[in-house]
């Protein structure tokens, strides 16, 4: 069995309400989270 020490997530959501609340739950799960507002950023 894998376990990662290290538990990184990446959000994305158009709406800032959305990723405000993700990362806030996420992190209270012990995640390191990461966001982005547009899609067509991650694709550079």
């Amino acid at each position: 069995m894998v376990v990662f020490k290290h538990r990184r997530i990446l959000v994305v959501d158009d709406v800032e309400d959305n990723l405000f609340l993700l990362q806030f739950f996420l992190k209270t799960k012990g995640y390191d989270v990461d966001t982005a507002c547009d899609g067509d950023l991650l694709a550079l």
